[in-house]
């Protein structure tokens, strides 16, 4: 009869602690040293598919020139509140009877949140149409609403 020995090895002998553990490091590296710039194979290049790196620099400006144009906006809107004019969006009109700090931060944070979504699917399109075709068109839209706001401040 042939005996089994059974041994328990102990493998957690380490002597440094585990590299792979998640800490603050690991976090800021993969905001500012992300990997995925695109998809590696052409297949998946075809596919809706998200990224780490925005490496368009046109992706930058539009992002930067519509939050200009909000905080603009916001500006705009209570000159020609103080010089006698109306808010028509009910939400907004709410908030300015909250307070300005209600009114900007939210004009602002919803701004900034729904741009954050548009990047992280920029790589997807809505009916066929890319999603990166929107920032254009956010950003000619609030052109026009500044263009607009200054018509009537200076009118």
């Amino acid at each position: 009869m042939t005996d089994i020995i059974i041994t328990t090895m102990h493998f957690d002998q380490r002597r440094y602690p585990d590299r792979r553990r998640r800490n603050w490091k690991s976090f800021a590296y993969a905001i500012y040293k992300g990997r995925r710039g695109s998809p590696r194979r052409y297949e998946e290049q075809q596919q809706p598919h998200y990224i780490d790196i925005y490496e368009d620099p046109k992706t930058w400006l539009w992002l930067v020139g519509i939050i200009g144009f909000c905080a603009l906006d916001a500006v705009l809107t209570l000159q020609i509140i103080d010089r006698g004019g109306v808010e028509v969006n009910p939400i907004m009109h709410f908030l300015l009877e909250m307070g300005l700090s209600a009114f900007f931060y939210t004009k602002y944070l919803a701004t900034a949140a729904a741009l954050i979504f548009i990047v992280m699917h920029i790589n997807f399109t809505i009916r066929g149409i890319p999603i990166r075709r929107i920032l254009p068109v956010i950003f000619s839209f609030y052109a026009i609403l500044i263009a607009y706001e200054c018509v009537l401040l200076f009118a």
